[in-house]
């Protein structure tokens, strides 16, 4: 399959004569961050377009630093952290699972909670999992099934994540 080139990274403005709606789409698709159409009234509305698509650069600029700290923080922490969907399946683990799991990342990812608590702490963690919108900061201990076959004994705290207008949002964090 043919991959198509990638625009730079820096925030863009597409200014076209041409008003078919498949080339608005197109630019935005490929990276562009606003789109303007040359008509009378171009040449007063491009200065405020090129602000909002500097300050879109700007926000984006201070978001990917925040991502980074926050990615180091997290890969670097000797507390597992680790994001599921709301359908219980794991889509982030962090590192040091190898060493209180004894398993990658990548093994955890995709599978459930479930499959990692020990059998006798399951219907425990399904009682966490259904109070889980009554108290966001409820600490809990669990057994987790170690790669070697030992018990490894996980005390956390887990809560809903929540948008900026404290919304639930659709993954969960849950640090162990």
């Amino acid at each position: 399959m043919r991959r198509r080139r990638a625009f730079p990274r820096f925030r863009l403005s597409l200014s076209t004569a041409v008003s078919d709606e498949s080339v608005v789409i197109e630019a935005l698709r490929r990276g562009f961050a606003d789109y303007v159409k040359k008509t009378d009234g171009f040449w007063n509305e491009l200065p405020l377009v090129l602000e909002r698509v500097a300050r879109l650069g700007r926000l984006k600029g201070r978001l990917d630093e925040t991502s980074a700290l926050m990615s180091t923080i997290v890969e670097h922490s000797s507390d597992l952290v680790a994001v599921y969907s709301g359908e219980g399946k794991l889509v982030y683990v962090s590192p040091v699972c190898l060493t209180l799991l004894g398993r990658e990342s990548e093994e955890l990812v995709g599978r459930s909670w479930m499959e990692i608590v020990v059998p006798e702490d399951r219907e425990h963690l399904q009682t966490i999992f259904a109070r889980l919108g009554e108290n966001t900061h409820q600490a809990s201990t669990l057994r987790c099934c170690h790669k070697d076959g030992s018990i490894a004994w996980v005390e956390g705290s887990r809560g809903a994540a929540q948008d900026a207008r404290e919304r639930p949002a659709d993954d969960r964090p849950h640090p162990s």
